[in-house]
């Protein structure tokens, strides 16, 4: 699943679905034969056990002290992003970040620290796609929460993500019945509120009550 490229002077680096970070120093990774089956990861690396978590990433690491950081992307559509230093440790086995009750890590990248922010292809579970703007956004310390992008329907969650440079802009209307069900479409109904959007607009609600809702 992942082929990636090191040397003895290099250390390995895994993120699992529940939030850990696992490394393993090149130099302690096996000399096999190609023929060789090889060994499980888990054997090697104390505290990773693939029955429990599953690996999403992994690199291979030169320099800790390198202009990179870690952008995580979890299941509740929340994005979050840690200097790659943050990471530097003796320690086998390190807390990313925090997830809540039923939340997975489901990305993890590697990226310079300059990078511009991009858009975020989104599929869900129950098979939702849409796109979304990446946020600027801080790098944060590893105990820290990152930023929540949007809100899913009960029992649905991100099942994998994409980011692209590419996205077209698009304008539609939003309308609003009576039993407040919100309609997207590319043209005007009959619904008492009604109005016209973009792809790069967020929509305000104004309640009787003088609440506000995005």
């Amino acid at each position: 699943r992942f082929l990636i490229e090191s040397n003895t002077k290099e250390t390995i680096v895994v993120f699992t679905n529940k939030g850990n970070m696992y490394q393993l120093k090149g130099i302690n990774v096996p000399e096999l034969k190609w023929r060789e089956r090889g060994e499980r990861i888990d054997t090697l690396i104390k505290g990773l056990d693939l029955y429990d978590e599953a690996i999403i990433s992994a690199f291979s690491i030169e320099d800790f002290a390198l202009s990179r950081e870690i952008l995580f992307f979890t299941s509740n559509g929340t994005i979050k992003k840690t200097e790659l230093s943050k990471f530097n440790s003796n320690y086998s086995k390190l807390l990313a970040l925090k997830l809540k009750e039923n939340e997975t890590l489901i990305s993890a990248e590697l990226i310079s620290t300059n990078r511009e922010p991009q858009f975020i292809k989104v599929s869900t579970m129950k098979g939702l796609q849409f796109t979304v703007e990446e946020p600027k956004i801080s790098a944060v310390d590893r105990n820290i929460n990152g930023v929540s992008l949007f809100s899913l329907p009960m029992g649905d969650e991100v099942s994998s993500i994409e980011y692209t440079e590419e996205y077209e802009y698009k304008e539609f209307y939003v309308s609003l019945s009576e039993k407040g069900i919100l309609r997207c479409s590319n043209r005007k109904n009959s619904d008492p509120i009604i109005t016209i959007t973009s792809s790069n607009s967020e929509l305000l609600v104004f309640t009787s009550k003088g609440n506000v809702h995005k």
